[in-house]
């Protein structure tokens, strides 16, 4: 079983997640991907290991990416009634207060670095498409400029024939 697989069947138990697209959507890997990781069917990388650690910040990360330590590290946040510690201990509730509002505000930004991402993408597209007609009216000049002198040609020709 792979160290993803551990973790996710524990964000399972805890009701974290109730399937895959959850977990996917958690963390934005798609979801085809997040199977194929569980499954051990592709190499878990830094990067995944970033997202997964930013979508759930108790995730150990040396533990996702070595084995070493323990998996959750800090408070667990879940969805039971009670939060606890990792002793058990059961949190004082303006402590589970702001470990919610931390979360929220985590998937705020997260959701606002998506938004710049893909604004950014686009106008990368945008100047890429701007690129190539700079370029096709770069050629058509040079064609114009071709038949200019074409025609400028023909002309002196007819002027001292």
């Amino acid at each position: 079983m792979t160290r993803l697989r551990e973790l996710y069947d524990v964000l399972y138990e805890e009701g974290l997640v109730n399937k895959q697209q959850d977990f996917s959507d958690a963390v934005g890997i798609s979801r085809p991907v997040i199977s194929q990781l569980l499954l051990g069917k592709r190499p878990l990388l830094e990067k995944h290991v970033r997202k997964i650690c930013r979508a759930y910040p108790f995730v150990n990360k040396d533990w996702l990416l070595t084995g070493n330590g323990a998996m959750i590290t800090g408070a667990l946040v879940t969805n039971n009634t009670e939060e606890k510690d990792l002793q058990g201990n059961v949190l004082p509730e303006e402590d589970v207060a702001k470990i919610t509002d931390l979360e929220h505000r985590a998937a705020l930004y997260e959701k606002k670095a998506l938004e710049v991402k893909q604004l950014y993408d686009q106008l990368s597209d945008s100047y890429r498409v701007l690129s190539e007609k700079e370029e096709e009216i770069s050629k058509l000049q040079a064609a114009i400029r071709e038949k200019d002198s074409t025609i400028s040609t023909l002309r002196q020709q007819i002027a001292h024939q």
